[in-house]
């Protein structure tokens, strides 16, 4: 059974693209998957074939992902959602829960 804070999809892969960090560093890959509108998702720079395959198949991929723990950063606003630190994870559940783009923790295909 799935960790709580554990998060899993079925479906097929609808696009996938190359993204540039914002601090330059390796690109990431990120991918949607179809009848999932809310969340996109992140993962290794070497997914982009083993992905755009998966699109021209429409082979069906279980994804997890994982809300990430809240740990305070030092910021006097850490805790509220406010501080600078972009790596802080200590804001309010509702938005650690609700993200866009999140990092996905493993993908299978089905």
């Amino acid at each position: 059974m799935a960790d709580k804070s554990e998060k899993v999809y079925e479906s097929t892969i609808s696009k996938a693209w190359e993204c540039d960090r914002d601090d330059g560093s390796d690109k990431l890959i990120c991918f949607m998957l179809d009848d999932v509108s809310n969340r996109a998702f992140w993962g290794q720079s070497d997914w982009l074939p083993l992905l755009q395959e998966a699109i021209s198949l429409r082979t069906r991929v279980r994804v997890s992902y994982s809300i990430p723990e809240p740990v305070s950063c030092g910021d006097p606003f850490c805790g509220d959602g406010c501080c600078d630190d972009p790596e802080c994870t200590n804001f309010p559940e509702n938005e650690r829960e609700s993200p866009f783009l999140v990092r996905c923790d493993d993908i299978m295909w089905l």
